[in-house]
């Protein structure tokens, strides 16, 4: 029998209600449940679409000597270049290949050259999703690129033990120097011996006839005079564009972005040397888009070009260097994180904003309804009620005429100069209740004689005795019949009977001592009660300080009533006077007695056990 799980726990209540509730807690708790909901609805919204991740973005630098290379075409990396017009191999011609320093056990530095094949350019082919754009700049047309078989690698950099990188340079013809392989073939559509003779408009106007050999003889290929080409080449225009790439946190679909980037624009000058140094980043990405974080990240590689260093070096005639473009390995590299917003994160927001806000209603509303609670135990067991409020309001109807008949009454004595004694009579209560007064009683001072009409009957008096007050003029004062007085002359005069009559009376005036009201004002001055709040507020006001007195020893009075112990130490007090006052009879009657038994006809049966309690 002792084993139950669905046994119902008996508590204390407040009217059958488990707690005290109060207008500012609802109001509070309202507000909380507002806020509460709404940022709940906003974090959903985010989760359902992802609105809301995180990213974290680690920078590093790589470890140079680490000889590990990095491909930037197979990433994603491609790139053109252009004079946007035909370049004749007697002119000038470009050259790409693949540079790899390195050192020998002895500390001897070597080079190995890798030519790499350039072609004209093809759209398709060209690593760049965007074709639209790729035609509006007529890649197809003007530009060059390497060879689609074409594969290269970048490692290191100058201080490494081993060095790859890729240089693209722009060369002006000499003679007795063979044309490198690198140089398109006669098969590509934009070869230049497919017309034995070709015209060739210089910047400055002039038109030159260059001879061209044969295909087969490209390699013995004789250069135009220097005058030429420094009129051809001087103040002409090279383009180069890369397929740049960035990553965008807020595409779910697509978070690595290309474009077309040309940060890298010349004009030419005879006599310099021009170069560029484009240092590729090998940055990589980590994709957690699951809402569960069940599966594991995407990892994405993809390159990035955010460092290109321009510089430029003079030349003799000699040498053939115009352009110089150099595509190196950025030791700078980036990590990029990013985690979707998940069911986790989710109710960890909403947990913790419950939480943060029951603080702050905990400390707003919390101290006000602790003494909402308090007030509601007060007012119904230790604060006194006024029972008869339309008594009073009769009773101030009463006070316009007598007040008028007093002054007329006083005017009179004053003028006659005539003294009136109070009426004294032993005819029993009912003649002295039912008599009305017909004379007028006057009270000399010591400056000035006052008259008092008393124009009610005894029983009127005696309700009314808290309306005799002081009446002050600017030069004098009334001196009121004390109440002690007044009480003794009635004593002496009036029989037993009479003081039956006055018990209830003299009970209420008892009753209406100071009482104190728990209103607003009074909570929010119990509540904020430090002495220096509580001497700054109630400096010129002794009575609110007193009904905070009051209402601090009201709570420790209940809180004392409510201890376990009190209560049972009542009880037996209770039993025990139960067994000394009452015989056997008595409290076999109160045993069985049923007096607290519910009936469905009686329905005002607690508003008369609260008379009776009160």
């Amino acid at each position: 029998m002792g084993f139950d799980l669905f046994g119902h726990q008996p508590v204390l209540t407040i009217k059958g209600e488990g707690q005290s509730r109060s207008i500012i807690g609802t109001l509070v708790s309202l507000m909380v449940y507002v806020v509460f909901l709404a940022y709940t609805y906003q974090q959903l919204i985010l989760l359902i679409y992802n609105g809301d991740p995180t990213i974290q973005i680690s920078e590093t630098l790589r470890d140079m000597d680490d000889l590990s290379s990095f491909s930037p075409k197979e990433a994603g990396f491609d790139f053109a270049f252009s004079l946007k017009r035909d370049l004749d191999p007697s002119i000038a011609y470009f050259d790409v290949k693949q540079i790899r320093e390195y050192y020998l056990a002895n500390g001897t530095k070597l080079n190995e050259t890798k030519n790499m094949t350039i072609q004209k350019c093809n759209a398709e082919q060209f690593n760049y999703q965007n074709k639209t754009q790729l035609k509006s700049i007529k890649l197809d047309e003007n530009y060059y690129c390497l060879n689609e078989g074409e594969e290269y690698s970048v490692t290191g950099n100058n201080l490494s033990p081993e060095f790859v990188y890729l240089q693209l340079r722009l060369l002006r013809c000499q003679n007795g120097v063979y044309l490198p392989s690198s140089y398109p073939t006669s098969s590509s559509p934009s070869n230049v011996t497919s017309s034995p003779t070709k015209t060739i408009i210089g910047p400055l106007g002039q038109t030159f006839q260059s001879q061209l050999t044969s295909a087969s003889d490209l390699s013995s290929l004789k250069c135009s005079p220097n005058v030429v080409l420094d009129a051809i080449l001087n103040n002409q225009k090279f383009y180069f564009v890369f397929v740049n790439k960035n990553f965008v946190p807020s595409s779910i679909d697509e978070p690595i972005n290309s474009f077309l980037d040309d940060s890298i624009y010349y004009d030419m000058e005879s006599g310099k040397n021009k170069k560029a140094d484009l240092l590729v980043k090998q940055q990589a990405a980590e994709l957690l888009d699951d809402v569960w974080q069940i599966t594991p990240p995407k990892e994405i590689e993809f390159p990035q070009v955010s460092n290109i260093r321009f510089y430029e070096q003079t030349v003799s005639s000699n040498d053939p260097n115009v352009i110089t473009i150099n595509i190196k390995l950025d030791k700078a590299q980036t990590t990029y994180a990013r985690t979707a917003y998940s069911v986790l994160n989710f109710l960890g927001d909403i947990g913790g904003l419950q939480g943060i806000l029951f603080l702050i209603g905990f400390y707003i509303a919390s101290s006000i309804s602790e003494q909402m609670y308090y007030k509601q135990i007060i007012e119904e067991t230790i604060q006194v009620k006024d029972k008869v409020p339309k008594q009073k309001q009769k009773n101030k109807s009463k006070v316009k005429p007598m007040a008028s008949t007093t002054h007329h009454a006083i005017s009179n004595c004053e003028s006659n100069n005539t003294t009136i004694k109070v009426i004294e009579q032993s005819n029993g209560v009912q003649d002295i209740i039912n008599s009305k007064p017909k004379r007028s009683l006057c009270f000399k001072s010591k400056k000035k004689e006052k008259v008092i009409y008393f124009n009610q009957d005894l029983k009127q008096l005696s309700s009314h005795q808290n309306q005799f007050q002081n009446q002050e003029d600017d030069d004098e004062k009334i001196t009121m019949i004390s109440q002690r007085e007044l009480l003794k002359k009635i004593s002496n005069s009036l029989t037993s009977n009479i003081l039956n009559t006055f018990h209830e009376i003299i009970q209420k005036s008892i009753l209406k001592r100071y009482k104190f009201t728990y209103s607003a004002d009074a909570i929010i001055g119990y509540v904020f009660k430090i002495n220096c709040i509580v001497k700054t507020i109630c400096c010129c006001c002794k009575r609110q300080r007193r009904e905070i007195k009051l209402l601090t020893k009201s709570q420790d009075q209940i809180n004392n009533d409510l201890c376990v112990i009190n209560i049972i130490n009542g009880l037996k007090k209770v039993k025990l006077m139960e067994k000394l006052l009452f015989n056997k009879f008595q409290r076999t009657l109160l045993k069985h007695q049923k007096d607290w038994v519910l009936s469905s006809s009686s329905e005002s049966e607690p508003d008369v056990d609260k008379e009776l309690i009160q």
